[in-house]
């Protein structure tokens, strides 16, 4: 981070908020450090880029500056994030590696084990299966050993739009499609037109998931700054992240920092920061397009993107290669009479463990993913309920409601029920800045006063013309103006 401060003065207030140990207002920090207000408040923006900080609101009126019991560097990753980083790494390179040695094994073993059955299977199955000849069978099986050394991509860059089967529209990978495409018949869907090869590295890690750019993030705010004449409030942010309400006040701290921006706040206390410098612009083309979190929903993570005969079809050639292996292991007098010499390592051991992971790496995955896929369709219905707590009107809303909200903005999606909340519903209200309560006729409600506060803020804001053109508007029309609402984006 660069510093605009001096950089003693900056270390004259790193050291105030230190000390301080509580949130503190620019004049707390003024007086500790004998500072000019100016300079001060240059510091405290830095302050706000280079620890993780809350801005809140006293009783009287001043701006608060909280960051927390100690200063806590922006960025800094927790030990826990290094072991899951270094455990993808791991992961990843062993990925590489499987995908290699099982490339030597499609190319090698089968070969050695049934070179002659296993052409005439497949030969048969493509001209079965693409209404070919048994020539151009072979043909194609010949061009599938050249292929399995060619890459380790299983999936184009292509993303196309698929439907989980809770109803719930994402991004997908289109699958690399194989050697003999073009024979296909034309009603042939992408997963039938897979590459084998590609079919078989699935079968094993699973095909890639379309990423997120968690990088989009901080430009997409500003894209939003700018459509919304400059204003910004952390509700917005939460509204385009799904950050909880922590994270975004956090977010909306370091944004404020970063981007100069001016804090203000109504007779409720309600915060909202404006960036005239944002608005500064000579067009729009570069920036990102403005998505909503409920907009894209998480795709599943899927255990292999195979047709049923596909997938039956490269088990049934590992588990020959298996079941060969440990005939081959059994004819060097066992594991140890096997060892001994390098034919039987060569035809014994490692196919034999090269087959058990093959299998092995599968089934863990499976486990993993079901638990995965859980809080993956979790996050999604998080996603419907953000969406209609940001679109219903009422400060205080009946979970019923907010549920026959979210099933009227439906398409595809599931019908969400109560038992599909119920779990997760006080994490949900905590992370929108809200509260659970029970109103008379003992049906469970949302107090959402905060939400509905910066909302209702912000439409009167952006009702307003830009600062740089208030000037020449009537002050009559500015107050009229401002009491107007403007309607929500979906």
């Amino acid at each position: 981070m660069s510093l605009r401060a001096d950089v003693a003065d900056f270390e004259k207030v790193e050291r105030a908020l230190a000390a301080a140990k509580k949130p503190v207002t620019e004049s707390d920090v003024a007086a500790a450090t004998a500072l000019p207000a100016s300079t001060v408040d240059l510091c405290m923006r830095d302050a706000l880029q280079a620890f993780e900080a809350r801005l809140d609101v006293r009783e009287d009126g001043s701006l608060v500056y909280d960051f927390g019991k100690k200063l806590v560097p922006r960025g800094k990753r927790p030990w826990s994030y290094w072991l899951r980083k270094a455990g993808g790494a791991l992961w990843k390179g062993f990925t590489v590696f499987f995908k290699a040695w099982t490339a030597v094994m499609l190319v090698g073993y089968v070969i050695v084990f049934s070179l002659i059955i296993l052409i005439a299977l497949i030969a048969i199955s493509v001209a079965a299966e693409e209404d070919v000849g048994a020539t151009a069978g072979i043909e194609a099986f010949v061009r599938l050993l050249g292929s399995i050394f060619a890459d380790f991509v299983t999936h184009s860059t292509f993303v196309a739009i698929s439907t989980d089967h809770h109803g719930y529209a994402h991004r997908r990978y289109e699958p690399k499609a194989s050697a003999w495409k073009k024979k296909r018949k034309p009603q042939s869907t992408s997963t039938e037109a897979k590459s084998f090869v590609a079919s078989v590295y699935d079968f094993i890690f699973g095909p890639e998931r379309a990423p997120f750019d968690e990088g989009a993030q901080t430009r997409e705010v500003i894209s939003f700054v700018r459509e919304s004449l400059g204003r910004l409030t952390i509700s917005d942010v939460q509204g385009l992240s799904g950050y909880s309400r922590k994270e975004a006040e956090s977010f909306f701290a370091r944004f404020v920092g970063e981007f100069d921006g001016e804090v203000t706040f109504d007779e409720q206390g309600t915060l909202q920061a404006t960036f005239p410098r944002l608005l500064e612009s000579a067009g729009r083309e570069q920036d990102e397009p403005i998505v909503h979190y409920w907009d894209e929903y998480e795709p599943p993570y899927e255990q292999t993107g195979n047709t049923g005969s596909r997938n039956f079809a490269i088990g049934a050639l590992n588990t020959f290669n298996l079941m060969m292996s440990g005939i081959g292991i059994s004819a060097f007098g066992g594991v140890l009479g096997a060892a001994a010499t390098g034919l039987g390592w060569g035809l014994g051991i490692v196919p034999f463990v090269f087959s058990l992971l093959f299998f092995a790496i599968p089934v863990g995955r499976a486990g993993a993913n079901l638990v995965r896929n859980r809080r993956q369709h979790q996050h999604n219905i998080r996603k419907r309920i953000f969406h209609a707590a940001f679109e219903t009107d009422a400060p205080h809303v009946r979970v019923r409601d907010l549920l026959a909200a979210a099933n009227q903005m439906r398409t595809t999606e599931e019908v969400l029920k109560l038992d599909d909340i119920d779990d997760a519903l006080r994490e949900m209200i905590d992370d929108l800045g809200g509260e659970l309560d029970v109103d008379d006729e003992g049906e469970i409600i949302l107090l959402l006063d905060t939400l509905r506060a910066e909302q209702a803020a912000h439409r009167a804001q952006r009702a307003l013309p830009p600062p740089d053109e208030r000037a020449v508007v009537p002050e009559q029309v500015v107050q009229e103006q401002a009491a107007v609402p403007v309607p929500r984006r979906g």
